[in-house]
């Protein structure tokens, strides 16, 4: 969060302040994506708030001056917590995904089921372009 508070300061008055707005969302991004979504919407409201303070003139107060910033905070921090949680699930799934790959054997060592197994899994291991030669 520090990062991206300093590179925001650094970089507020020559990019503006709704691609400042980016460097947020960025950073929601990445928290989502190393630390899940707990953290991620943490990062958001956090974001928010530091977004209004240091971006929003007049600074250093919650006020808004201008209606439009008004609708960028919130609709930087809805994308924030969308963004945050959709990753996360995401990040769920990729870490799920090699435990529903395997298929369970029958008790009885069916063959037939143990070779369309290692075949379903070889299928899914190998590349389309590799499939196609």
């Amino acid at each position: 969060m520090i990062v991206a508070l300093l590179l925001m300061l650094t970089v507020q008055d020559s990019f503006g302040i709704l691609n400042v707005a980016l460097i947020y969302l960025l950073f929601c991004f990445v928290t989502s994506l190393n630390a899940g979504a707990g953290p991620a919407v943490l990062a958001a409201l956090v974001s928010f708030l530091l977004f209004d303070v240091l971006c929003n003139p007049p600074y250093d107060s919650f006020f808004v001056g201008r209606a439009d910033h008004v609708l960028a905070l919130f609709v930087l921090l809805l994308i924030a917590i969308v963004t945050s949680q959709l990753v996360s699930r995401v990040r769920a799934r990729y870490r799920m995904a090699p435990q529903l790959l395997v298929l369970p054997v029958p008790a009885g060592g069916n063959a037939i089921f143990s070779i369309s197994q290692s075949l379903l899994l070889t299928r899914l291991s190998v590349p389309r372009s590799v499939r196609q030669i």
